[in-house]
């Protein structure tokens, strides 16, 4: 069997000097270095938020979406570390470190098959310092873990012996990254790479059709396997369910993802290609240094192959900043002709400089300040509620408290909504006790300030919020009451059940006087408010709820991923 480095398919280029290899090794450690710092002070995204509400969501026992929550499985037990939520999710970004470091050495390793070892080395540089893949790839999200899962299969089936053994490992490694994201479909060119390059040797070609068969016919089988074992019927999800759920996030994720027109996503490919513009000219030479190679057509149809992932920020509704990530790693490999060309005109020293000055100039720009925002918040949202309680938001800022509407989080989730038709928050009121809302997104805050927005509530759920929340500390909306001035004989409905504290004037209710600063329970359903009352009143929910004594923050509390 011919080796994959074998000279007659693939060159190994000159060995590198002590120097420039010290350089680029020192440039590499100096960017992971950056990352991490840019990992423990970057702003958290509102996804974040949402993903880590799912680990405490499962440890309260609640059904988890089989798919698309690998961080479920892999970091419950942080939850149980002391400090915040904003502390656990900064410890989970350290977590994915590995997984990038494991992607980054595969990447190394296979460009260097195609190019020098300074070239190689280059490659991972130019991976890990590249816009976006420098600013997301630490962050709380499947992105990581896929993509280093599915590298590491590509790297199997590149440089291991062709055997079912190794099929098999292929086979797990396959099942895993595809129940962590749907979006591996996009390394489906990847794998074929693999093929390409491997079916170049006839004496291999029986073996890769058996491993080939097994590893087609075991993924599938290991997928549901997978499924059925994280959701057991005493969950009170059947595995029968939970394998309707993916066919069902499948085919809802198909829908959505490639019908959004041409660029769906274009301003930020723009801005990636602003961030890492050495990076960007030197993919669009990528296809032109292929073509000009010396490798075998079958090497370098397989190279062309391996830069096909990146077209799908063509297509692709969801090619978000975290998207480059997950879909460059397999990119830079394909670049390994044309930065080993960069490296012979320009010199390693003066590439290296140039990836390093682009991940310093990035981490320089990251506004630290957001961060601390959304520290004031957490901190404020702990004073007024102590123990976590039911609550209403978009993004669930306060991860560790249940909140009402679950998958309420993303356009395509307020989509789904909208489409069914049902009050969603007003059902859960009727269930719940839900004293809490933030109304720090978008439908949220249409719903309270009357703003015209694209992305509105129902209109049964905007008037039930409205009766049924005043204001407390910014965005942070309480369970309460205004009850204007007027005649006897007022009625309100009380949506919200629990202790409540009178405010602002004396009132009488159900036939009971209440001056200001006493205490009532109050029951879901109506209440008669007696007169005349010459004040407006205020009932606000709990006993004398605290506000935070810092202001709630007027700047946003999210950058731009």
């Amino acid at each position: 069997m011919a080796s994959l480095a074998d000279a007659s398919v693939l060159r190994a280029g000159p060995k590198l000097a002590i120097p420039a290899r010290t350089l680029i090794l020192g440039a590499l450690a100096l960017t992971v270095l950056l990352q991490v710092q840019l990992a423990l002070t970057k702003s958290v995204n509102w996804d974040e938020f949402f993903h880590f509400s799912q680990i405490h969501e499962y440890r309260r026992g609640l059904p988890t979406n089989p798919t698309q929550s690998p961080h479920v499985w892999l970091f419950w037990w942080i939850a149980d570390l002391p400090g915040t939520v904003i502390d656990h999710i900064l410890a989970i970004r350290v977590l994915m470190l590995p997984f990038e470091l494991a992607t980054l050495a595969i990447v190394i390793d296979l460009a260097r098959r195609f190019a020098s070892r300074e070239a190689a080395w280059l490659c991972g540089l130019a991976l890990i310092s590249g816009g976006y893949a420098f600013t997301q790839s630490l962050s709380l999200r499947a992105d990581t873990l896929a993509a280093s899962l599915m590298m590491a299969a590509v790297w199997i089936a590149l440089t291991r012996r062709i055997a079912i053994p190794w099929a098999l490992a292929i086979a797990s490694l396959l099942a895993v990254a595809t129940i962590a994201t749907i979006k591996v479909v996009f390394y489906a060119p990847v794998m074929g790479a693999a093929l390409l390059i491997r079916w170049q040797d006839a004496d291999d070609r029986p073996a890769l059709v058996r491993a080939a068969i097994t590893i087609a016919a075991v993924t599938p089988a290991l997928f549901f396997a997978a499924i059925s074992w994280s959701q057991p019927d005493s969950a009170g999800v059947t595995a029968p369910a939970a394998r309707s759920v993916v066919t069902t996030t499948a085919q809802a994720s198909a829908d959505r993802m490639f019908a959004a027109g041409l660029f769906p996503r274009g301003f930020y490919l723009l801005k990636q290609i602003a961030l890492a513009p050495v990076l960007a000219a030197i993919l669009a030479f990528a296809p032109i240094a292929i073509m000009r190679s010396s490798y075998p057509r079958f090497t370098r149809l397989a190279l062309g192959c391996l830069l096909l992932p990146l077209v799908s920020v063509v297509i692709y509704r969801n090619a978000f900043p975290y998207f480059y990530a997950f879909i460059l790693p397999p990119v830079l490999i394909a670049a390994a002709p044309a930065m080993e060309r960069a490296v012979r005109r320009y010199g390693a020293a003066a590439l290296a400089g140039l990836f390093v000055l682009s991940a310093v100039l990035l981490s320089i720009v990251e506004d630290r300040a957001v961060l601390a925002r959304q520290r004031t918040v957490e901190q404020g949202i702990a004073t007024v509620f102590p123990q976590p309680v039911w609550h209403f938001s978009e993004d669930n800022f306060p991860g560790a408290f249940p909140r009402g509407t679950r998958y309420l989080v993303s356009g395509w989730g307020l989509e789904a909504y909208r489409n069914a038709g049902s009050p969603q928050f007003s059902a859960i009121m009727d269930s719940e006790t839900v004293p809490m809302v933030l109304a720090n997104g978008h439908a949220l805050n249409a719903a309270f300030s009357g703003k015209t927005d694209s992305e509105r509530l129902l209109p049964a759920d905007e008037q039930r919020l409205r009766e049924s929340y005043i204001p407390h500390w910014g965005y942070l909306m309480v369970a309460g009451k205004r009850i204007p001035a007027g005649p006897d004989g007022t009625t309100i409905e009380v949506h919200v059940p629990g202790t409540y504290t009178a405010e602002d004037a004396p009132l009488t209710i159900d036939g009971r006087a209440y001056r200001v600063g006493d205490t009532l329970d109050l029951e879901r359903g109506a209440h008669r408010i007696g007169g005349p009352r010459v004040q407006a009143s205020t009932l606000r929910w709990g006993n004398h709820l605290p506000r935070p004594a810092a202001a709630f923050p007027a700047q946003p509390l999210y950058s731009d991923y």
